[in-house]
């Protein structure tokens, strides 16, 4: 036994003789160091504690040499720990503010080391998936064991019998099946660990800061927002009234069931088969698409939407309303309902995971669950009234501020390239102008079907697009869109450059010179969309992150971000303070590139709307 508790000691002091080695090289030598956190959640995600940090990694290059040096420092393993003395000098290193901190996914990383107790407030920072995701677009993949094999690095690599005990017969706490990270052995995990930061100063030094100069100033307002509003917004979450989730679950499944049995006779409109004898059979319409393998018709995700859209949505068929009221009900519960009822925690509120790097145009979107699917109030029984089962904190009111027509002035205000004087951008600045109404007096239509037209045409809808959504032969489709684009030229010529820009180049540059690029799926005719959706995500970024700093958390916190709208919860008594101050930042001049407004809509959001 005593040899055992030298060997130990032994063990002990040298690790520790190591660590303070590490700190020492970098704390001297090293301004970029590359970071990456460990953890395990041991009981629910994101609430503050939750997420148990268990240690972190880093790598450095030795300025003028190709050595890297290495460690990882275990603070809340079961085995071996870092010393409370040798903790304190790695706090103190890394929040160092002359140091540049690494990481691949910073956003875990920032929640993980604040939980480690290390502060990352003034961290200069950058995170090679972003700066990935900024210079090349939206790819395959951006997980890090992707981008080093895409560059010719090494991969992710776990060491024998790892992945066996982290998924090793057992119950955690938070109900996941597996013993998880926790149980994992210091020395097995500072091998893991130190792959991870070896590769991803790799990747950063030879393959992403040698091209990033121009987007420094796109990546540091990327990394404020992270930290100044989207892991807070994670942290405080949402509320949600779970009785009327629940009712609005159940009578969603009972209706499915009602529609399938009693209307169908026992036909599912989700199955392929039945579909076949809904659409094709009973309603006549035409085959968009048929299976490659078995040459039988395809109803795919993609098919669908366009039969909802283009015949479903436009025939005068009670099937055709039935067929799309359980698709919707299906929708509601499986993406909306279900998943809050399933995910809200033990305080009654959701903490999605948001996410800047899944969609092309840098829009957020969000998971477990989705809460960026949140449609505007309508008569759609299904999803129509979804954002009243949202319900402020007790003691606070809930707020809805969305930008108007956020997207049409952003290309109003592009046009002014052709036509300095583009009539449409005075009808825009004009506060009681109703840009729709003017628009469908000029072109003798009614006005949803300008409002209708408008966001298919930045999307580039051709003319098959337009006979589905308005259920028009091709003749008078093709004289829509060419007396849309005659009385509107500016847009056509925007429209036009746009596409033949992204053909010629694969990328399109926003309002802020920031570009995108989608690697997955050439779409040169979504060229002036990207611009306007990333243009858009662009401004409401920057207006979130000068919220963040101006408000009082305690008295009025962001909880939502959806899409172009924000939603904040507001103490009770100061919402005559706060929400002018909110009006006003968001609606205030952003740059002197637009000559267009951006005035916003505030309502109550939510339950007590």
């Amino acid at each position: 036994m005593m040899k055992m508790t030298l060997n130990l000691t032994s063990y002990l002091e040298n690790e520790i003789q190591r660590w303070n080695e590490t700190i020492e090289l970098l704390s001297a030598h090293c301004t970029y160091i590359v970071v990456d956190t460990e953890n395990d959640v041991r009981t629910e995600k994101r609430i503050p504690g939750a997420e148990v940090g268990l240690g972190l990694s880093v790598s450095a290059y030795l300025p003028g040499t190709s050595h890297v040096i290495s460690n990882y420092f275990p603070i809340r393993h079961i085995d071996v720990n870092i010393d409370q003395q040798t903790y304190q000098k790695l706090k103190k290193l890394l929040e160092d503010p002359s140091k540049i901190i690494i990481c691949h996914n910073i956003k875990h990383d920032f929640v993980i080391l604040e939980d480690l107790g290390i502060k990352t407030k003034d961290m200069k920072c950058y995170d090679t998936l972003l700066m990935e995701l900024t210079l090349n677009g939206k790819q395959w993949s951006l997980e890090l064991d992707y981008l080093s094999k895409k560059y010719g690095g090494k991969p992710k690599a776990m060491p024998p019998g790892m992945k066996e005990l982290i998924e090793a017969p057992g119950m955690m706490p938070n109900g996941k099946t597996g013993l998880g990270w926790y149980l994992v052995p210091y020395k097995m995990m500072k091998t893991y660990a130190v792959n991870d930061t070896d590769i991803t100063l790799e990747l950063f030094h030879k393959h992403l800061k040698p091209k990033f100069s121009r987007f420094e100033k796109h990546h540091k307002t990327d990394i404020d927002f992270i930290r100044k509003c989207l892991i807070p917004m994670e942290r405080i979450g949402v509320g949600i009234n779970i009785k009327k989730c629940k009712e609005k679950y159940e009578y969603g499944i009972n209706r499915m069931e009602e529609i399938q049995w009693r209307e169908f006779n026992g036909l599912v409109p989700s199955s392929n088969n039945d579909l076949k004898t809904l659409l094709i059979d009973k309603l006549g319409l035409p085959i968009l698409k048929r299976s490659e393998k078995t040459g039988k018709p395809s109803f795919d995700k993609k098919v669908m939407e366009r039969y909802d859209n283009e015949y479903l949505s436009v025939i005068d068929s009670p099937v055709a309303k039935l067929i799309l009221e359980y698709r919707g009900w299906q929708k509601a519960t499986s993406s909306n309902y279900g998943p809050y009822i399933n995910l809200v925690q033990r305080d009654g509120r959701l903490r999605c995971n948001f996410n800047m790097h899944r969609t092309v145009t840098t829009r957020l979107s969000s998971d477990t669950p989705n809460v960026q699917q949140i449609p505007r109030m309508s008569d759609k029984p299904w999803n129509g009234d979804l954002e009243a089962v949202f319900e402020p904190a007790p003691g606070y009111s809930q707020w809805k501020i969305d930008f108007s027509q956020l997207e049409l002035r952003i290309i109003a205000n592009d046009c002014r390239k052709y036509d300095p004087n583009f009539h449409l951008l005075q009808i825009l600045n004009d506060p009681n102008g109703d840009i729709f109404t003017q628009m469908a007096k000029e072109l003798g239509w009614k006005r949803q079907d300008v409002k209708t037209f408008v966001y298919m045409v930045s999307y580039g809808a051709g003319v098959g697009k337009i006979m589905g959504t308005f259920g028009i032969p091709r003749p008078q489709a093709q004289n829509m869109k060419d007396q849309f684009f005659g009385t509107y030229e500016p847009i056509d010529f925007l429209f036009k450059e746009c596409m033949n820009t992204y053909k010629e180049k694969g990328r399109i540059k926003l309002w802020t010179g920031r570009e995108i690029r989608n690697q997955i799926e050439d779409k040169p005719y979504a060229a002036l969309d990207y611009r306007a959706q990333g243009g858009g995500a662009e401004i409401v970024k920057l207006k979130m992150n000068k919220i963040a700093d101006t408000i009082d958390w305690r008295t009025c916190r962001l909880v939502l971000q959806i899409h172009d709208a924000i939603v904040p919860e507001i103490k009770i008594g100061y919402e005559d303070k706060w929400l002018p101050i909110l009006k006003n930042i968001m609606e205030e001049p952003i740059s002197d590139f637009f000559k267009v407004n951006f005035p916003v809509e505030i309502k109550q959001w939510g339950l007590a709307a």
